[in-house]
């Protein structure tokens, strides 16, 4: 629960005053996103200027593990928030 306004409220979204609550795990998430989409985007470079080398190789393990880091962070956050919704 999030004090906004003098009340308790059970999303992220204060209907009283409209601000938007973000945690450290929707902080987490917005950095990892972007690194995500940074190597997605090294990798597609790589692909197009060093095809098939060690080079590709490697921005290719990295960006999928930056990948695997993004799903399971958004898994965890989504069941975070629905085991809260069922909490309140």
């Amino acid at each position: 629960m999030i004090q906004c306004c003098d009340k308790e409220v059970t999303t992220l979204f204060c209907p009283y005053c409209g601000r938007i609550h973000r945690g450290p795990t929707d902080s987490l998430l917005a950095h990892v996103k972007l690194q995500d989409e940074n190597f997605r985007n090294r990798l597609a470079t790589r692909r197009k200027y060093s095809p098939g080398t060690k080079i590709e190789k490697r921005a290719e393990a990295i960006s999928k593990k930056w990948a695997s880091w993004r799903k399971a962070l958004e898994d965890l956050i989504a069941f975070k928030r629905t085991k809260e919704q069922s909490n309140g």
